[in-house]
C-alpha cells in the first residue's frame, strides 16, 4: 500500500511539474531566438544582382473547390520572380480541376498534374516530385494562402543558413469566427511559434508545418520524398532529413494563412491524426540513440516521449481521482443509510 501511494504521489508531482518546466524551456529558448534573430534591423535582403534560385511550389489537392481559387490567386501575387506552381489533383470529384484551369489560364509558370487514381497526399507529392528540376521545392496545402513575401522568406534560410535542408513557415488561422477557431488562432500565433523558436535554439525541430514548408530538392530526393507509411508525412520527412545531417529552420517572417477546423468533429479528427503521427515518430525513429551522429535529435525525442508519458499519467491520475471521489461518496451514502436504519 505504501508503494502504491508513493507511485501515485510521484505521478502527481510529474503531472504538476513537467508542463511548468517545459514552459520555462520554451519561453527561455524563444526569447533567446527573438533576441538573436528578430530584434536585429536586418534590411530586406533582396538584391537584383544576386541570383536567387528557381522554386517549384507543389499544391496537392482533392475536392478543394471551396478553397482552391483563393489559394491560386495568392500564388499569382508573390514577390518573387523565379518560381513555378504545380497543382496535383488527386482524382477530385468536384469542380477543383475546372477552377484551377480557369485561374491559371494563360500563365506559363502554372501547371496542373491530374492523377487517374486517388493516391493520398504523400504518394501524390512523390509523383509530382519526379517532375521537379528546380533546386528548391515548396509544399503547401490547397487551403494555404501565402503572403506576398512568404516565398522569399522560405527560401532565404536555405540560401544563407549553413547546411539547411528544410524551412517551415509561420501559419496563422484564416477563419476566426467561432470559438474553436479563435482558440486555434491563439494556439498558432503563440504556442506553436514559441515551441518552434525554442526548438531552433535547442538544435533540431520536431517537425515542419505540413501546410507550408520549403525543401532543398536534393535533400528531399535523398530521403526518397514523402512517406506514405505514417499518419503525418511532414513529421517523418523532417526527421529523415535531419538524420541525413541537414538542419531544419523556422522562419517567422514566412507568414501564411490556413483554414483551421471549425467543428469539434473536424478538430478531433485533425488532432487524432497528429497524435497518431507522433506515435509513429516514436516507433519509427527510436533508432536515434543507436548512432552518436544523431545525438542532436536526442533532446527533441526525449521531450516528445516525456510529453506522451505525461498525457498517460494525466489520464490515469484523473481516472483515479474520479474513482476515489466516487468511492468516498458511495461510502458516505452507505454510512448515512446505516444510521437511518438504526434510528
Amino acid at each position: 500500500m505504501d508503494l502504491f501511494l508513493t507511485v501515485l504521489r510521484a505521478i502527481g508531482i510529474y503531472v504538476f511539474l513537467f508542463p511548468i518546466l517545459l514552459c520555462v524551456v520554451w519561453i527561455v529558448g524563444s526569447l533567446y531566438y527573438w533576441r538573436k534573430y528578430e530584434t536585429s534591423k536586418e534590411p530586406y535582403p533582396f538584391e537584383e544582382s544576386f541570383e536567387w534560385p528557381y522554386a517549384t511550389i507543389m499544391v496537392p489537392c482533392r475536392n478543394e473547390e471551396a478553397n482552391i481559387r483563393l489559394t491560386t490567386r495568392a500564388l499569382r501575387n508573390l514577390n518573387y520572380n523565379r518560381y513555378q506552381v504545380l497543382f496535383i489533383d488527386d482524382h477530385s470529384t468536384d469542380d477543383t480541376v475546372s477552377i484551377i484551369q480557369e485561374e491559371i489560364s494563360g500563365l506559363d509558370n502554372f501547371h496542373l498534374l491530374r492523377l487517374k487514381n486517388n493516391l493520398g497526399k504523400a504518394k501524390a507529392l512523390n509523383q509530382a516530385l519526379k517532375l521537379v528540376y528546380t533546386p528548391v521545392t515548396v509544399v503547401i496545402d490547397a487551403d494555404t494562402i501565402l503572403s506576398e513575401d512568404a516565398l522569399f522568406w522560405l527560401i532565404h534560410p536555405l540560401m544563407f543558413k549553413e547546411n539547411t535542408g528544410a524551412v517551415t513557415g509561420n501559419p496563422y488561422a484564416f477563419n476566426r469566427f467561432h470559438l474553436i477557431e479563435k482558440q486555434q488562432t491563439a494556439e498558432f500565433a503563440s504556442i506553436i511559434g514559441l515551441i518552434k523558436r525554442a526548438q531552433c535554439m535547442i538544435g533540431k525541430l520536431l517537425t515542419v508545418s505540413g501546410c507550408v514548408s520549403a525543401f532543398r530538392t536534393d535533400a528531399l530526393q535523398t530521403v526518397k520524398g514523402f512517406s506514405s507509411c505514417t499518419a503525418t508525412e511532414d513529421i517523418d520527412s523532417t526527421w529523415r532529413i535531419q538524420k541525413q545531417g541537414y538542419n531544419v529552420w523556422f522562419e517567422p517572417r514566412a507568414i501564411t494563412f490556413i483554414r483551421v477546423p471549425s467543428t469539434i468533429k473536424a478538430y478531433w479528427k485533425q488532432r487524432t491524426r497528429w497524435s497518431l503521427g507522433g506515435w509513429h515518430l516514436l516507433r519509427k525513429h527510436s533508432d536515434v540513440f543507436k548512432n552518436r551522429k544523431w545525438r542532436s535529435l536526442w533532446p527533441i525525442y526525449l521531450e516528445f516521449s516525456l510529453g506522451y508519458l505525461w498525457a498517460f499519467c494525466f489520464i490515469i491520475g484523473t481516472l483515479l481521482w474520479v474513482l476515489t471521489i466516487s468511492f468516498n461518496d458511495s461510502k458516505r451514502t452507505i454510512t448515512l443509510l446505516t444510521f437511518s436504519m438504526i434510528r
